[in-house]
């Protein structure tokens, strides 16, 4: 699978599609995902919003082919301290990774606020089983279910969201907690 680019994830209808004159964006993310992710977020506008989704790469080869696309559109090299999380398909860190990376540097007590249900992060709000702490301050995550019914804090890492966010993750909320 080629890297795949969104500049503009607003561009993106609920189900993954261009809307409007948007030719550059990329289609409906599949079904399968990537073996290999990378997410650049922002910080969240107000504490009351998601942290947009600023740029996503992906690949079957490998983690360094993501970040590659990543660094690219950045210019250079992808900063360590940037890494917030890393979520995992399946239980005790295995199957697909995606790498949720932060445009506005490491954690603090605010930390970022992340949509699953974004269409840029594709499946993953249902796929979703382990997650392990970025290289930066992030220590702790809220995972809400995907009907906002259910939430619990973990430290991280979590070889292990539970059986009620097991592939059942709407929205976390990840920050510096200390």
């Amino acid at each position: 699978m080629e890297h795949q680019r969104v500049d503009n994830p607003s561009s993106l209808s609920p189900e993954g599609e261009a809307m409007g004159a948007a030719p550059e964006v990329p289609p409906k993310y599949p079904e399968v995902p990537p073996k290999y992710s990378v997410f650049l977020v922002g910080k969240a506008p107000s504490p009351e919003e998601e942290s947009p989704v600023l740029a996503a790469y992906h690949s079957d080869e490998s983690m360094d082919e993501a970040r590659a696309g990543l660094a690219s559109a950045q210019g250079g090299e992808v900063a360590a301290s940037d890494l917030l999380m890393i979520w995992y398909s399946e239980v005790d860190y295995r199957g697909a990774s995606a790498e949720i990376r932060g445009s506005a540097g490491p954690c603090d007590r605010s930390g970022y606020r992340l949509d699953t249900s974004n269409a840029t992060f594709g499946i993953w709000g249902k796929i979703l089983s382990s997650a392990r702490r970025g290289v930066g301050q992030c220590n702790t995550a809220r995972f809400f279910n995907r009907m906002m019914t259910y939430s619990e804090m973990m430290s991280l890492p979590t070889n292990y969201v539970g059986d009620t966010l097991n592939d059942n993750v709407g929205r976390i909320d990840v920050y510096f907690s200390g």
